[in-house]
């Protein structure tokens, strides 16, 4: 570029020289043009490669641009998918976590069910070893509950049915009752005694109403004889009772009555003591004179005592139990110096008594 410059810039030197140089002139012109065209063609090739090296970095450039737009998409792909993957795996981890989480807390959870399970095995272990040592130390105390919780059955059974009676009579006259079963006892016989089933069944009620009087006065002599409702029932079968009723069952119901006699009195009862005697004197344990020392003893007080030999009839059914029960009397209080004049009386009347029974024991 710069000898083109150059070249331009001889020319209006050379137009003015003398014609001797025209012709060197001439020639450096050719040769001058001759370095122009050799200049051109040179610079014609060089455009030439220009335009190749554009079009092939145009070409480079568009080919690198496919390839950037093809690697941006596929890297906009892998990232999507790379996104998609971490999105899923993070849901799976969370997943999982949770999963360890809940198998953590099943974990622990069984955990404690096992471990409350076995306080339960171990509690049950227990029991059972307590129960089966309870059996072992208290057999006669489980079959006695055992045996109450039956009675218990069995009564409120008569409050629902008391013509049942009739079975159960037996099985109620052989065990011991308590007091607070009076009352279902009574409502039962009570329930019987309104109910009527025509004239053929007479008999048969009669029966049940008498198994119910027993029960009443050998479980509940002195219960039976205080309540109005049934006082009168009860007395009727005195005798009846005490025929009935074993040594024990006899000491039991005196003690109860002796201890009735002491807290209202004997004159009150003077018709129940006289059917009570009379009926001693006729069964198969008139000679258990035990029964006249629970009388007399557990009547702490004197004037009871005397009290109680007035209120036995002196007639031939009762005699007999007045003259016993006079000779305690005797025994005790014959040689006492404060007799009053009743007392004198009683000991009196047991020695007529006795000489009566004498007569008439010995033979003409």
């Amino acid at each position: 570029m710069r000898k083109i410059i150059l070249i331009l810039l001889l020319l209006p030197l050379c137009a003015v020289a003398n014609p001797n140089q025209d012709l060197r002139l001439d020639n450096k012109i050719n040769n001058i043009k001759l370095e122009l065209k050799g200049l051109e063609e040179e610079l014609n090739r060089l455009n030439e490669q220009l335009l190749f090296q554009q079009r092939l970095s145009e070409q480079v450039i568009n080919t690198v641009s496919v390839q950037l737009n093809a690697s941006t998409r596929s890297l906009n792909l892998a990232v999507i998918l790379f996104a998609i993957f971490v999105v899923f795996l993070g849901a799976y981890v969370t997943i999982m976590a949770r999963r360890i989480e809940n198998s953590k807390k099943d974990a622990d959870q069984t955990k404690h069910d096992v471990e409350r399970m076995l306080n339960v095995v171990s509690q049950t272990r227990r029991v059972v070893k307590k129960t089966s040592d309870d059996i072992n130390n208290n057999i006669t105390k489980i079959y006695q509950q055992i045996k109450r919780e039956e009675t218990i059955s069995l009564l409120d059974r008569l409050v629902d049915i008391p013509e049942d009676v009739i079975n159960i009579f037996k099985l109620l006259v052989s065990r011991e009752l308590q007091s607070c079963d009076f009352t279902k006892l009574k409502q039962a016989y009570l329930k019987l005694k309104t109910i009527s089933f025509g004239k053929e069944y007479e008999k048969t009620l009669e029966d049940e109403k008498h198994n119910y009087q027993i029960l009443l006065f050998q479980h509940f002599f002195v219960l039976s004889i205080k309540d109005v409702e049934i006082r009168q029932d009860i007395n009727i079968i005195i005798s009846d009772g005490i025929h009935c009723a074993f040594g024990n069952d006899l000491e039991k119901s005196t003690e109860e009555f002796v201890e009735l006699l002491t807290q209202e009195g004997v004159k009150k009862f003077k018709n129940e003591l006289n059917e009570y005697f009379k009926a001693f004197l006729a069964c198969s344990l008139k000679e258990h004179k035990e029964i006249y020392k629970m009388f007399f003893e557990n009547l702490k007080e004197r004037r009871l005592r005397f009290e109680l030999f007035d209120t036995i009839n002196s007639d031939k059914t009762t005699r007999v139990a007045k003259m016993e029960y006079g000779r305690l009397l005797a025994e005790q209080y014959a040689n006492v110096d404060n007799l009053n004049e009743t007392e004198k009386r009683v000991l009196n009347e047991l020695k007529h008594i006795e000489e009566e029974l004498e007569k008439e024991s010995t033979p003409l």
